[in-house]
C-alpha cells in the first residue's frame, strides 16, 4: 500500500480490453464484478484505477471493502483512510474504518470514526447497531443500549440490532426483555444462527432447557461449523446432567477451533467429571473455593527477578505495546497477552516456574487462561475490577471458585515517590474502602482469587512492570 494513489506505472499489464476502458467504464466494471462475487477480476481493475493515480473517494472506498473481504485489514484500513482524505464528508468511509479498525482491536479509534459517521449522517441505522457493538466490547452497556434502540427506531426491520439488544438486556439479567428481543430477530432474519445462539443461552439461563436445546441445535442446523455453537449445547449438556454429551460436543468445538482456551478449559473439566463419575457412582461438585482459607487473604511469596526476562517481554510484545485498547487500564501501554506462546527459553522457565507454584499453593493441577503484561508509568489508576468472565458465571460449573488470579512485580519503579503505589483489596464491587493493600517490593508475587475485587494505583517516573496469570484450580 506504499505509495496509495501516487502516480505509478501498473505493476501488471492488464489485457488490452481493460486499457480501452475509460475511467467510469472501469469503475462500472469493478462495481459489477463485485456485485457478481468476482473479487479477484474487481481487485484488478482498483488496482489499476489507483495505480494510474485516480483521486476519487468510491474508488478507495470500493477497494478497502474488497480488501476487508479478503481479511486484508491493515491495507483496508489504509484504503478507508485515503477515500476520507479524498472526502472528508464521506459518512461511508468512516463507517466503515470504525469496523476495520474494531476487527483490528484498536477499538477507542474505532468508536471515534463511527461516531464522526453518525455526526455526518444521523439516520444510519447499521452504525448505530455497529457502535453500540462496540460499545458492548468496552464495557458500556447502557450507552450500547441507546444507540441499539436508536437503529431500531431508525430501521425496525433491522434483525442484527434486536440480537444485540438481546444480548445487553441478558448481560443486565432482563432475560424475559432478552428473550422477546431474539425471537423478533428471529421472526425479521429466521436464517441467522447467532439468533437462534443466543436465544438458546437465554433460555438456557431461564431454566427452559428443553427449548434451550431446540434453539442451540437449529443454530448449528443453519451454520454446522460453528464452535460457539457446540460450546454452548456442551454446556446445556452438562447443566442436564449429561455429562457424555457434554464431553462429546466440547470436543467437537475444540476440533473446530482448537486456538480457544474457553474450549481447551472445558474439556479438561469435562474429562476430569467423565473421570469421576466412571470410578465413583457418586456425584461430585467441584471444590467450593469459598471454603479455602485463601478465599479472603492474598498469598504473598517472593521470586527473584531475571532482569533478562523483562527484556524478553518487550521483545515479544514489542508491536502491541503501545497499542491501548482497554480504558479500564488507565495509561498501561499493554495488557491481557498470551505471553507464553513465545519459545524463548526464559519466558517457557517461567511458566514451568509459575505454574510449580499455582500447584503447590492450590494443591492441585492448574490451567492457565491468560496472561497479562502491563506497563504503569506516570500517574496510573487500574479501577476496581475482578478476573470473572462470563464463562466463569455459568451457574452448574461455578468455575469462579476455582479461579484464581497470580501478579508478579518485576519491576516496582519509584518507591520514593509521593505515590509509590498499591495493590488493594476490597471485599465486594461496591466497598468504598479497601480491607487490604499491598506496597509492592520487586519479586513479589502476589496470589488470590479472581473474584476478589481489586484496584491498582501507581504515581511514578520510572516504568512499574507487572506479569501476571489468571489460572483454575483442576480438581
Amino acid at each position: 500500500m506504499k505509495g496509495f494513489g501516487d502516480k505509478a506505472k501498473p505493476r501488471k499489464k492488464l489485457n488490452y480490453q481493460i486499457n480501452k476502458l475509460k475511467y467510469q467504464q472501469i469503475v462500472n466494471e469493478a462495481f459489477k464484478c463485485h456485485s457478481a462475487g468476482n473479487i479477484s477480476e474487481a481487485k484488478k481493475y482498483y488496482q489499476y484505477l489507483i495505480n494510474e493515480g485516480f483521486q476519487n473517494a468510491n474508488v478507495f472506498n470500493n477497494y478497502g471493502i474488497i480488501l476487508k473481504e479478503l481479511n486484508q485489514y491493515e491495507e483496508a484500513s489504509l484504503s478507508f483512510r485515503k477515500s476520507i482524505e479524498i472526502n472528508p464528508k464521506d459518512d461511508k468511509s468512516y463507517a466503515n474504518l470504525g469496523g476495520i479498525l474494531e476487527k483490528l482491536g484498536q477499538y477507542q479509534e474505532a468508536e471515534l470514526y463511527m461516531r464522526k459517521a453518525i455526526k455526518i449522517n444521523p439516520s444510519n441505522a447499521i452504525v448505530y447497531s455497529n457502535l453500540g457493538s462496540m460499545l458492548i466490547k468496552l464495557g458500556y452497556y447502557k450507552e450500547a443500549e441507546t444507540f441499539i434502540n436508536k437503529a431500531i427506531e431508525i430501521s425496525p426491520d433491522l434483525a442484527e440490532a434486536y440480537t444485540k439488544l438481546a444480548h445487553i438486556l441478558a448481560t443486565s439479567g432482563r432475560l424475559i426483555e432478552a428473550k422477546r428481543s431474539s425471537y423478533k430477530a428471529i421472526e425479521l432474519n429466521p436464517n441467522s444462527h447467532t439468533s437462534y445462539l443466543n436465544l438458546g443461552i437465554i433460555l438456557r439461563d431461564l431454566d427452559e432447557l428443553k427449548e434451550s436445546e431446540l434453539s442451540i441445535n437449529k443454530a448449528i442446523e443453519i451454520e454446522p461449523n460453528e464452535a460457539g455453537c457446540y460450546q454452548n449445547l456442551s454446556l446445556l449438556n452438562y447443566a442436564k446432567g449429561n455429562i457424555y454429551e457434554a464431553l462429546k460436543n466440547i470436543e467437537k468445538a475444540n476440533e473446530i477451533n482448537p486456538i480457544s482456551l474457553d474450549n481447551k478449559l472445558l474439556l479438561a473439566i469435562f474429562k476430569q467429571k467423565k473421570c469421576i463419575k466412571i470410578n465413583d457412582s457418586s456425584d461430585h461438585e467441584n471444590t467450593q473455593l469459598s471454603n479455602n482459607k485463601y478465599i479472603n487473604y492474598p498469598i504473598i511469596l517472593n521470586r527473584p527477578v531475571d532482569k533478562n526476562l523483562i527484556k524478553s517481554l518487550y521483545k515479544i510484545k514489542s508491536l502491541d505495546l503501545n497499542r491501548f485498547t482497554d480504558p479500564s487500564f488507565g495509561n498501561a501501554r499493554g495488557s491481557d497477552y498470551m505471553l507464553f506462546q513465545d519459545n524463548e527459553k526464559i519466558t517457557e522457565n517461567l511458566k514451568k516456574d509459575l505454574i510449580s507454584i499455582t500447584q503447590t499453593v492450590v494443591n492441585s493441577d492448574v490451567f492457565f487462561r491468560d496472561s497479562f503484561f502491563t506497563i504503569l508509568g506516570g500517574e496510573s489508576i487500574i479501577k476496581k475490577h475482578d478476573h470473572i468472565g462470563n464463562l466463569d458465571k455459568f451457574p452448574h460449573l461455578n468455575l469462579w471458585s476455582q479461579k484464581y488470579s497470580l501478579v508478579y512485580y518485576l519491576s516496582v519503579g519509584n518507591q520514593d515517590c509521593t505515590f509509590p503505589g498499591s495493590l488493594k483489596f476490597y471485599e465486594g464491587k461496591d466497598s468504598t474502602e479497601s480491607n487490604a493493600e499491598i506496597l509492592p517490593k520487586e519479586g513479589m508475587l502476589v496470589i488470590f482469587p479472581a473474584n476478589r475485587y481489586h484496584s491498582v494505583q501507581y504515581n511514578g517516573n520510572k516504568d512499574r512492570i507487572i506479569i501476571g496469570v489468571n489460572f483454575y484450580s483442576i480438581k
